[in-house]
């Protein structure tokens, strides 16, 4: 038999291989320009909700479908592409808009159009860093130029800035990352200390470092925030480390390199952190790689770039990371573009048709599906149908005999649907529908009958799904589609009319 659609050369059988209670070494996959990136140095990352994948870097915009790339870059000839090449920090808001913060400001990006309208009119440009919706939708900018209040619907602002005469102020103009704790605050990581905000009464409160006392942060260049699942907030510095602050109990916990502690953190840059979905946090440190704190041990893991290892991180210095909704992790470098490492190590194995008696009997699988003790019905083109069992490895192979009626009516096997914990259907080319009582190992023929307008109308059924009332909707070869009852083994069956051009029940 040969037919035309995609035939299965294989089966792969996919196994996590997640170590339990300790530090995973990730196996990096790369992506560079040449893969089409537009540049290595990626300084934000963003899975959106249609699945698209987009990279700041400072040579455009990437949008990446896991397989090529759509680069926006900025054009002095059109006044819709972006303000600038060089960007910081991308966000999609609650209604599915991007945002993009670059070095001249903030850009809105239109998914229909694909082009960009400007926030700020071309005689303001805001070196803008950081993005941030809070959980009642605000959008907050961080910048060179201090805290700006976005207003997306009629495009104004409020900025918030330095003054030396208020107190109560910003610390600093520049702003390079926002976060908010559970109370509403938003906390801003600036270059002279930490900045606590009430976004209701707009008033400042100021966290610096204490020389002299251990309950305050580790220094005073902060470069990085991140809250964590656990209401910690984790300060990274330059030059200092990082601070660990429980917003609970407003404890302090500092870490910082230490050349004498092998399990310590491996480097006093901070540029970003990551939360994992076991909880670790992961720490991007400039030019000494990723160091990844064990919410277990207490203690430090650190991977780095290794020449002579390609899976290892593509570059040491690392400015951001990102896990995404399928618990896959993203992390940019400063000019080693961007690193994927996948949730599972996936390995695959192949079962070919070989002279084992419990082996598969037929390369061509045309058709598969699982049963509910994770084994696997196979139907093949010529091979019958088989059953692999996971947990020895080896397939019970179901073969048409002649003088046999209880046995498969056809080798070529194009659908399979279990029906329930006893019984499976198989669709077949050229032998109809049959129906595998698992306990007897007997199958049930259903072929057409001319005489019969409850029979099935075609010998040939190539697919099948599941009805929620226990039946089954079969697509046939030439004979339209079915609906097979189980409890009462009839069939109603619907072909075209080429004069009304709807679907009735071949009865009518």
């Amino acid at each position: 038999m040969k037919c035309n659609f995609l035939w299965f050369c294989c089966f792969l059988l996919i196994k996590s291989v997640t170590g339990i209670g300790q530090i995973r070494k990730p196996s990096f996959k790369h992506i560079s320009t040449d893969d089409g990136l537009s540049q290595g140095h990626i300084s934000a990352i963003l899975k959106d909700k249609k699945g698209f994948m987009w990279f700041a870097t400072d040579e455009g915009l990437n949008k990446y479908d896991g397989y090529r790339f759509i680069v926006y870059k900025h054009s002095s000839e059109d006044s819709l592409s972006l303000n600038d090449n060089y960007l910081f920090d991308i966000l999609e808001d609650h209604e599915g808009t991007i945002w993009v913060a670059t070095s001249a400001g903030l850009d809105r990006f239109n998914r229909k159009k694909e082009n960009f309208s400007h926030f700020f009119n071309q005689n303001t440009r805001v070196n803008s860093k950081d993005i941030f919706q809070d959980s009642k939708k605000r959008i907050w900018l961080g910048t060179a130029d201090g805290l700006f209040q976005i207003n997306t619907k009629d495009g104004t602002y409020k900025q918030f800035k330095h003054d030396p005469a208020n107190k109560n102020s910003l610390t600093d103009d520049l702003i390079y990352n926002i976060e908010e704790d559970k109370d509403g605050w938003l906390w801003l990581a600036t270059r002279n200390g930490l900045n606590r905000f009430n976004p209701e009464t707009h008033k400042f409160e100021h966290f610096f470092n204490d020389p002299k006392h251990i309950n305050s942060i580790a220094g005073n260049h902060v470069r990085t925030i991140f809250k964590d699942s656990k209401n910690n907030l984790w300060i990274g510095t330059l030059g200092n480390g990082v601070t660990r602050y429980n917003l609970t109990d407003k404890t302090f916990e500092h870490f910082k390199y230490n050349a004498k502690n092998p399990k310590g953190i491996a480097h006093n840059d901070i540029m970003s952190f990551m939360e994992d979905e076991k909880g670790n946090i992961w720490i991007g440190t400039e030019n000494r790689g990723i160091s990844i704190w064990d919410i277990h041990t207490k203690e430090f893991v650190t991977f780095t770039y290794q020449p002579d290892d390609p899976k290892t991180i593509s570059n040491n210095s690392v400015y951001c990371m990102y896990t995404d909704n399928l618990g896959n992790i993203w992390v940019g470098t400063f000019s080693g573009g961007v690193n994927f490492f996948p949730k599972f190590d996936r390995k695959f194995k192949l079962y070919r048709q070989g002279t084992a008696k419990k082996g598969l009997q037929q390369n061509s699988v045309l058709a598969i599906t699982g049963d509910n003790k994770g084994n696997v019905w196979l139907g093949t083109d010529g091979g019958g149908l088989s059953y692999f069992n996971k947990q020895n490895e080896t397939f019970t192979t179901y073969r048409k005999q002649p003088g046999n009626p209880t046995s498969i009516n056809s080798d070529h096997v194009v659908s399979v649907l279990e029906l329930n914990q006893n019984q499976v259907a198989i669709g077949l080319y050229m032998g109809g529908l049959d129906i595998l009582d698992k306990k007897t190992g007997k199958f049930k023929h259903h072929m057409p009958d001319p005489k019969n307008p409850g029979s099935l109308s075609s010998e040939s059924v190539f697919s099948m799904i599941k009805a929620k009332d226990g039946g089954i909707w079969l697509g046939t070869l030439a004979g339209g589609f079915s609906y097979y009852d189980p409890q009462r083994d009839t069939f109603t069956n619907y072909k075209h009319d080429p004069k009304t051009r709807i679907l009735l029940p071949a009865s009518t």
